[in-house]
């Protein structure tokens, strides 16, 4: 089996990556209980929270040891800071891609806790988004 590259230099590579496509390379991690959405409107908690990569480097790690894909892939901008995902992308392909959104998303910060709550349960009932359903991103931050 073939090694990864560790997480500092998986990331290191995107940052690059993502200065070359006109992006920052500083990062804020995007994991499942900060985001919610509907179709290609997005919310995300308090983005002055997401500042650690703890979560986002463990989970990089657990997938890092399987024969899954991962990608590292910008979600939006934030001001002067990428929100950026690490993905489970499945297969047995052990592949390291990195993506930047195609298109416009809608994104808006959360910062009231019962906001927050309001718009997650109003989401859920009608339907939340497919990329926050299918998408295999650390779950806690």
């Amino acid at each position: 089996m073939q090694a990864r590259p560790s997480f500092e230099d998986a990331v290191s590579d995107f940052r690059s990556w993502l200065r070359e496509s006109g992006w920052s390379d500083e990062l804020l991690w995007l994991t499942a209980d900060r985001i919610t959405g509907y179709k290609r409107t997005f919310w995300i908690r308090d983005v002055k929270e997401m500042g650690s990569d703890l979560t986002t480097r463990r989970f990089y790690e657990d997938v890092a040891q399987t024969d899954a894909s991962v990608r590292i892939d910008a979600f939006c901008r934030v001001g002067e800071k990428t929100i950026a995902y690490v993905e489970n992308y499945g297969g047995d392909g052990r592949l390291l891609n990195y993506g930047i959104p195609k298109g416009h998303r809608t994104v808006h910060q959360v910062k009231s806790w019962i906001v927050w709550e309001l718009i997650g349960f109003l989401n859920r009932f009608r339907g939340e988004s497919p990329f926050v359903v299918e998408t295999d991103i650390p779950k806690r931050a």
